[in-house]
C-alpha cells in the first residue's frame, strides 16, 4: 500500500475515525500492523465511542411465522448496529441449530454479547429442554448439561469475564462466562440458586435462599448486570424488590422499594402488565434505573438507584419520557406497550410493528423499522443484546 504508507498517522486516524461500522473498522485494522496499532489504541477506541463503550447490537422479540399459529424470535437491529443486515431469526444466530424449527429457539437473557438460549426440538411432547451459551460475534455456541429444574426456574443470568474482579484458576477470560439459575424450591416453597461455570463438567450444587429472595411476582426473568452483580425485580401488592446477586460469591440479598409504588396490586394484573416495567442501566453500566410505564400519564418514569445496597431504600424519580406523540397515532387496541432495557436504552414495542428506541439520559426517542414482527399486541419479554465495542476490539486485535 504505497499510497497509504506515504500518509501521516493523524490523516489516517481521520479517516479510521469515519469508518461507519464495527465491523469495517475491524477490517480496516487487518490491512496492516500499522493501522491495527492505530486502531488498537485505547485514546482511539474511546474517541471512537465517546459517549460510552456499550454499543446496542438490538433486540429479540416475537416474530409471527406464516404456518399455523407460531411465534418464533427475530432480531430487531438497533440504530447503527453492527449487525444492522435486516431482522432475521434467532437461530441464524446458533450454530448448533442448523437444521432446528426456527420456534425451538427461545432467548433468555444476554449480557456483554453472550446470550444464553432454551433449545427444544418442535413435535415432541416430551422433548427436554436444552439450554446454551453462544457468542453471537465468535460464532460459538457451548451446550449446558442438563438442567432438570428449567421449567420450575424464575430469574436466569449469563456473566462474563469483566463482572469478575478475579476470575477462578485455570480460567481464560476470552471464554470465560457464569450461568445463574433462580429456581423455585423441590418442596414448591422458597428458592434456589443454581450456577455453572464455563470449563466444569456439571452443574454446581445449589445454595438455598429462600429468607433473601423477596416474596412476590417476577417481573422479568431475564437479569440486569450492573458492576458484579445480576439484578431481578419482584413485586408484592404494590411494593417492588430488587434481588441481586454477587458475581463472584454468590451472596443473594435484596431491597425493598418505598419508591415507586407499584400500580399493580393485583397479581392479575401483573401478569398482564409485567410489559410495562423494567430495569435497566445508564450507558456506562454502572447505575441502575426502574423504568415504569404509565398508562393513564402516557409516560414512562425513570427511578434510580440512588447507591448500592439492600434493605430499604428511596428511589427518586429522575426523568420522564413522554409517549403521547407515538401512542397517539396507534389505534386504541394498539396501544399496549411492552418494555426491554439495556446500556441505556429502552426500546418500546407497540402493537401492530411499532417499535421505538428511547435514550434514558436525554428522553430523545427514535423509531425502529420492525415490519417483519409480531402484528398481535406484545406481551412477550423483549432481550436486548449488547456489547462492549472496546473491550471487544482489544481482545481481537491484541
Amino acid at each position: 500500500m504505497p499510497a497509504a504508507d506515504a500518509l501521516p498517522d493523524d490523516v489516517i486516524l481521520e479517516i479510521l475515525a469515519r469508518v461507519p461500522d464495527a465491523p469495517s473498522l475491524l477490517r480496516c485494522a487487518a490491512v496492516c500492523r500499522c493501522w491495527r496499532a492505530l486502531v488498537a489504541n485505547p485514546s482511539f477506541l474511546r474517541r471512537r465511542w465517546p459517549d460510552s463503550a456499550y454499543s446496542l447490537l438490538g433486540f429479540f422479540v416475537p416474530k409471527k411465522l406464516n404456518r399455523g399459529d407460531h411465534e418464533a424470535i427475530s432480531f430487531l437491529p438497533g440504530p447503527r448496529s453492527a449487525l444492522a443486515d435486516g431482522s432475521r431469526l434467532l437461530s441464524s444466530f446458533v450454530p448448533d441449530a442448523a437444521g432446528l424449527p426456527a420456534a425451538c429457539v427461545y432467548p433468555l437473557t444476554s449480557h456483554d454479547g453472550l446470550l444464553l438460549l432454551s433449545l427444544r426440538l418442535l413435535n415432541r411432547i416430551h422433548a427436554p429442554r436444552v439450554l446454551a451459551v453462544c457468542s453471537l460475534l465468535a460464532g460459538t455456541c457451548h451446550v449446558l448439561p442438563p438442567f432438570e429444574w428449567y421449567l420450575c426456574c424464575v430469574g436466569h443470568a449469563v456473566l462474563t469475564s469483566a463482572d469478575f474482579r478475579q476470575l477462578p484458576p485455570s480460567s481464560s477470560s476470552s471464554s470465560f462466562f457464569k450461568v445463574l439459575m433462580i429456581v423455585l424450591g423441590k418442596d414448591g416453597t422458597g428458592y434456589d440458586l443454581h450456577t455453572f461455570v464455563s470449563g466444569q463438567p456439571s452443574w454446581n450444587a445449589p445454595t438455598k435462599c429462600s429468607s433473601r429472595v423477596p416474596p412476590g411476582f417476577v417481573m422479568h426473568g431475564d437479569a440486569v448486570v450492573c458492576q458484579g452483580a445480576a439484578y431481578w425485580l419482584f413485586c408484592e401488592s404494590s411494593c417492588f424488590h430488587v434481588l441481586a446477586v454477587d458475581a463472584e460469591t454468590g451472596r443473594v440479598s435484596s431491597t425493598k422499594l418505598t419508591s415507586p409504588v407499584s400500580p399493580w396490586p393485583d397479581h392479575a394484573d401483573l401478569n398482564v402488565q409485567r410489559g410495562g416495567c423494567r430495569l435497566a442501566t445508564t450507558t456506562d453500566g454502572k447505575l441502575l434505573s426502574l423504568c415504569l410505564y404509565d398508562a393513564g400519564l402516557q409516560l414512562v418514569e425513570i427511578w434510580t438507584r440512588p447507591a448500592a445496597g439492600h434493605g430499604v431504600q428511596d428511589w427518586p424519580r429522575t426523568g420522564l419520557i413522554d409517549l403521547k406523540p407515538i401512542l397517539d397515532q396507534q389505534p386504541q387496541q394498539g396501544r399496549s406497550v411492552c418494555l426491554g432495557g439495556g446500556c441505556g436504552k429502552l426500546l418500546i414495542m407497540l402493537a401492530h410493528r411499532h417499535g421505538y428506541i428511547a435514550n434514558l439520559q436525554t428522553g430523545t426517542i427514535q423509531e425502529v423499522d420492525d415490519n417483519q414482527s409480531s402484528s398481535r399486541p406484545v406481551t412477550s419479554t423483549v432481550v436486548c443484546m449488547e456489547i462492549d465495542w472496546t473491550k471487544f476490539f482489544m481482545a481481537r486485535l491484541a
